[in-house]
């Protein structure tokens, strides 16, 4: 137990006993259980960078790799999915070009920042400008609400 629970488990213990009496470890409980947190907490946090530094650890950059390609699937999927209910009679044609047209903006995007194509200049795509007033549209030049 240390961090948020020790303190209070700490400060919990009563300074007098049934009898009215001092308890006489009630001090050195509390200055061992701070000691413990400043030395597991504190002294760990600030020594692990150190650490680190002297163990070599590097960040090679994996974690950041494996969401690029997730991302590049569930466009993927997406679009894989938008194709599917574009055979149903209850999507609008406009509703699924619009989601097609943004999951294909989005594939092209991971894609190019995977490596898998060149990059075409994805990220100056005219439906991502902001106006002057800072207030961004939507796709198509419909009016957003606040």
């Amino acid at each position: 137990m240390r961090g948020a629970v020790s303190p209070p488990a700490a400060l919990a213990v009563p300074v007098t006993t049934g009898a009215g009496e001092p308890l006489p470890a009630r001090d050195p409980i509390l200055v061992i259980t701070f000691c413990v947190i400043l030395a597991t907490l504190v002294f760990q946090g600030l020594t692990l960078p150190a650490l680190m530094r002297v163990l070599h650890v590097r960040d090679d950059g994996s974690e950041a790799d494996e969401e690029l390609h997730a991302r590049l699937a569930a466009a993927t999927a997406a679009l894989e999915r938008i194709d599917e209910l574009g055979g149903v009679g209850w999507v609008r044609p406009g509703t699924l070009g619009r989601m097609r047209g943004a999951f294909e903006w989005r594939q092209r995007r991971f894609a190019a920042r995977a490596g898998k194509i060149e990059d075409d200049g994805y990220e100056e795509d005219s439906r991502l400008e902001i106006p002057p007033d800072g207030r961004a549209g939507a796709p198509g030049g419909r009016a957003t609400t606040d």
